[in-house]
Formats: C-alpha cells, structure tokens, sequence
C-alpha cells in the first residue's frame, strides 16, 4: 500500500510538471505597429481593429493534377480581430467580407468564416489558419463547393511589414457539390494587407 502511494503522488507531481511545461511553451502572438518582440503596450493593436487584404496578382484555384478550375484576379479579406491574443490565445480574425472578382469562372462566397493569426517564432512573422469560410465555382466540373471546414485549414504565411504580406498555398477540401469534383483543390494567392499599416506578428 506504501509502495501505491508513492506511485500515486509521484503520477501526480508527473502530471503537474507536465501541465507547467505546456502552459510555459504556449506560444504568444499580438499584433503590433513595430517589428518588436514582445510588442510594447503602447504599439499593440487591439480587438475590433479591422483587417483588410487586397489581392496582388491573381489567385488560383487547380486539383493536385494541375488542371486550373479558376483564376481571380480581384479579390479581398476583411473583418475585425476578435481577440487581442496573449500567451494563451492567438489572434482572430472574424471575416466580415470575403470577395472575389475577374475570375474566369463564376465564384461567389457563400461562409465568410474566420482566420487565425499564429507567431511563427520569428519576430515579425507569423502563419495563418482558415476556418468556416466557403465559397462555389462554376467548374468545368460542374458547380463545386470548396472551404476550410470546422477544424480549419493551414492556409500559408504572414510576413510583416509596411505593408504586410499574406502568401496562401494550401490544399482545399471539397465541401459539397457535383460528385465528380475534385476531393480537393490546391489554393494559391498573395494579398497584400492594406489595414493595418504596418502590422507585425511577434509575441505578447
């Protein structure tokens, strides 16, 4: 019974230490006005600060086999933050409007969703998450619906600056539509972000 005790506490303080080390290891991401880590109060941007991204280029939409399911060369994200991020949390941003414009395919937005903010560990930097936004195109395949889903999508990198930079080139999966549409669809696309500027992604 002894012997059971020992191994009962000494579980317990495993799984404190445990406990420590992942809430000391969360990563810490803020967005700041200055390539500063950690960001200094004054340089902070605050939730509700609204997030705007142009596209630059063009943005396209092709399965993994390398036939083009559509091409849009206008495009742009915007929303307001919904978190201020912390060591806890990462910043997100809830998508007021998700547009799509000069596409060589019908394209409209049917979820606008949210993105997510992470700092990569590299002062200024950061990757960006999708999650919930949808939108369908008019495919040679037929009428195809392609999101991130619930769980989110691993879209690309942020790289601060002034402005910033958002480079997408990530895998879609296919949400609904004709059957034979692709299961998924590779997504590659650059914005520049027009609001804030600068803007940075460092540690809190």
């Amino acid at each position: 019974m002894k012997h059971l005790k020992i191994f009962g506490l000494a579980a317990i303080a495993g799984m404190a230490l445990v406990a420590f080390l992942g809430a000391g290891s969360a990563s810490a991401t803020r967005l700041c006005s200055t390539n500063t880590s950690p960001c200094p109060e004054a340089w902070n941007y605050f939730t509700g600060t609204n997030v705007s991204m142009s596209l630059q280029e063009s943005s396209t939409l092709e399965t993994t086999g390398g036939t083009v399911l559509d091409t849009c060369n206008e495009a742009t994200l915007q929303g307001p933050t919904t978190t201020f991020g912390g060591a806890t949390e990462t910043v997100k941003i809830l998508l007021t409007s998700v547009t799509w414009g000069s596409c060589t395919r019908t394209t409209n937005t049917l979820s606008n969703g949210e993105l997510e903010l992470h700092w990569s560990g590299a002062t200024g930097n950061g990757t960006i998450t999708g999650r919930g936004t949808e939108w369908t195109v008019n495919t040679v395949f037929g009428t195809c619906v392609y999101g991130f889903g619930p769980f989110g999508v691993d879209l690309g990198t942020v790289k601060g600056g002034n402005p910033a930079s958002v480079s997408i080139n990530a895998l879609i999966p296919k949400i609904s539509g004709n059957f034979v549409c692709p299961s998924e669809a590779r997504w590659t696309a650059n914005y520049r972000v027009t609001s804030p500027w600068p803007l940075y992604v460092v540690t809190a």
